[in-house]
């Protein structure tokens, strides 16, 4: 799902997957692409192509394979994970961060969601099925009648600029179909927008949520191997490298990244 650099990493977010040659199992993390984004890859998901990559890929065309030299170490999780079901929000209105505000996505955002998700550099490395206005907002109107928390798909936020009301890019969260502890976020930022720190700003509210509200014992998000700019925004928030598998679709081979935070595991508020 789209991406580019904010000062820490920019708006764009929805962690580009690259095809890789078929064969290919490694995945050096040095090379910065030009979009920051995270997977919401799958197509089997209504989240407008934003769904988790690990519901069409956690079993069959996914395979483990080994970290390249200098790459960050995955860190699996310190025992079994309680199963709790998560809390709904009916009342959802909006999160509020300095800069940004988080709202859920209305048909009327169809046409500045769709110019960004079109955009070749956001839209070659996402997976949407449509990124036509049409589309969208077709989307969108599906996920309407979700209510954050809630089993059976995403719900998607619309993110924008406090001072002016501006569109800057969207993010998403779902519980997981087979945890129902697991939160998945995912993210796209307006190119426009990248470079300014929107991205880490507007995920770490998705998190906080998902913690704070939604009572997630972990939040989990995924990314093309390759993506340093979108994994250092997960790394940013406080989520960590656990995971590294390869993904086979519709011909194309990609080496991906599963970054997760345990809700005992979050840092310290300062």
């Amino acid at each position: 799902m789209p991406v580019t650099t904010d000062g820490e990493l920019g708006p764009g977010l929805q962690t580009q997957l690259s095809p890789q040659p078929r064969g290919h199992h490694e995945s050096p993390l040095g090379t910065e692409p030009d979009v920051i984004s995270s997977c919401r890859h799958s197509r089997s998901v209504a989240y407008l192509g934003l769904g988790a990559i690990f519901d069409s890929c956690g079993t069959e065309g996914a395979r483990a394979y080994r970290l390249p030299a200098g790459s960050p170490t995955p860190t699996l999780p310190r025992g079994p994970l309680p199963l709790r079901p998560m809390h709904t929000d009916p009342d959802f209105a909006t999160l509020a961060t300095g800069r940004l505000r988080l709202r859920r996505s209305l048909p009327a955002d169809a046409e500045a969601i769709s110019a960004y998700r079109s955009d070749p550099a956001v839209h070659v490395n996402q997976g949407w099925d449509r990124t036509d206005p049409d589309g969208v907002r077709t989307e969108i109107v599906e996920m309407a009648g979700r209510v954050p928390g809630e089993p059976g798909g995403w719900v998607q936020f619309t993110v924008e600029e406090l001072g002016t009301g501006r569109p800057v890019g969207d993010v998403g969260i779902s519980p997981d179909d087979e945890d129902p502890d697991v939160m998945k976020i995912g993210y796209t930022i307006a190119p426009a927008f990248q470079g300014s720190g929107y991205a880490t700003e507007a995920v770490g509210a998705l998190v906080d949520y998902a913690f704070d509200v939604l009572g997630a014992e972990v939040v989990r998000a995924y990314a093309d191997a390759d993506n340093r700019r979108s994994t250092r925004v997960m790394e940013k928030v406080g989520l960590r490298l656990v995971e590294r598998f390869e993904f086979t679709q519709d011909d194309g081979v990609w080496q991906i990244v599963r970054y997760e935070l345990r809700s005992s595991e979050r840092p310290a508020a300062i």
